[in-house]
C-alpha cells in the first residue's frame, strides 16, 4: 500500500518542482527514464529513434502515473484502442494503425512496431516520443482554455498545453458520475472538464509517432491525453485529444 499523498499547502520547493514539470516543451528530464534506441543512418536513410520520458516528483506520483497508464480506457471512453482505414480494430505492424487513447497497450504496440521494422531491416525512418507527467494538486480545479487546461490549487495555477494546434482537433471526454462514465465528444479542450476535484493527481500524456518511407511516403500520430485521479488512484476525468493523424 502506498503512502497517502501529502495534503495541505504546497511548499516553495513543491511549487518550483511543479512549475518545472509543467514546462513540457522544455527537453529536461526531471524524474523518470529517457531511453534512446538509435541505429546510425544507412545510405538509404534508415533511422530509429525512441524517447520514453516519464516525470514524477514522489512515490505517490509514480503509483498514480502507473495507474493512469494501465486503465482500460476502452471501457471509460467507449472506444477500441486502435483503428485503421479498413475499419479493423486489431493493430497491424505493417499497415497504418492509429490510436484512440494513450495507455500501456497502445504505447506497447508502437514500440513493437519500431522493433518489428528494425529487426526486419526496413528502409524506414521512425521517430517515436512518449511523454507522461504526473503531479499532486491539493484542492484541484480545472478550467478549459483555448490553448490548454488551467490547473489550480486555489493559490497557484498553471496552464498545461498539449501539442501544437491540438485545440483544432477531435476530442473525447469521460467524466466519472456515480461509478459510471459519461462520454462526450467535441473539439479541443472541452469545457465539460471544468470543475473542482478535491485533492487529486493530474496526469498529462503525449504521443508522437512519425514513420517515413522514402522521401514522401509515411504516416504520423500526434495525441494528447489529460487524466485526473483521486487519492485512491481512481480516474475522475479523461480528456483525449487526437492532435492529428496523417498519411502522406
Amino acid at each position: 500500500m502506498a503512502d497517502s499523498p501529502k495534503t495541505g499547502g504546497m511548499s516553495s520547493r513543491d511549487k518550483i518542482v511543479i512549475g518545472l514539470l509543467i514546462a513540457i516543451l522544455v527537453p529536461v528530464n526531471l524524474v523518470g527514464a529517457v531511453l534512446w534506441f538509435y541505429r546510425p543512418r544507412m545510405p538509404w536513410g534508415s533511422e530509429f529513434v525512441v524517447v520514453i520520458d516519464r516525470r514524477t516528483a514522489s512515490e505517490s506520483d509514480q503509483l498514480a502515473l502507473a495507474a493512469a497508464e494501465t486503465v482500460n480506457y476502452s471501457l471509460v471512453l467507449q472506444r477500441p484502442p486502435f483503428w485503421n482505414y479498413h475499419d479493423a480494430w486489431v493493430p497491424n505492424l505493417d499497415g497504418d494503425t492509429w490510436i484512440n487513447y494513450i495507455s500501456n497497450q497502445t504505447v506497447t504496440h508502437l514500440l513493437d512496431r519500431v522493433d518489428y521494422h528494425r529487426q526486419k531491416g526496413s528502409q524506414v525512418r521512425i521517430h517515436f516520443n512518449c511523454t507522461a507527467i504526473c503531479f499532486w494538486v491539493p484542492n484541484a480545479s480545472l478550467e478549459a482554455k483555448t490553448d490548454g487546461l488551467r490547473v489550480s490549487n486555489g493559490t497557484d495555477d498553471w496552464v498545461v498545453r498539449g501539442s501544437s494546434h491540438s485545440y483544432l482537433h477531435e476530442s473525447l471526454c469521460a467524466l466519472r458520475v456515480n461509478d459510471t462514465y459519461q462520454v462526450k465528444g467535441g473539439i479541443g479542450y472541452l469545457h465539460e472538464v471544468v470543475g473542482t476535484y478535491g485533492d487529486a493527481f493530474f496526469v498529462y500524456m503525449y504521443v508522437y509517432y512519425d514513420e517515413i518511407w522514402g522521401q514522401v511516403a509515411g504516416y504520423t500520430i500526434r495525441f494528447d491525453q489529460f487524466v485526473i485521479l483521486n487519492a485512491a488512484y481512481e480516474v475522475l476525468v479523461v480528456l483525449a485529444i487526437d492532435g492529428g493523424h496523417l498519411v502522406y
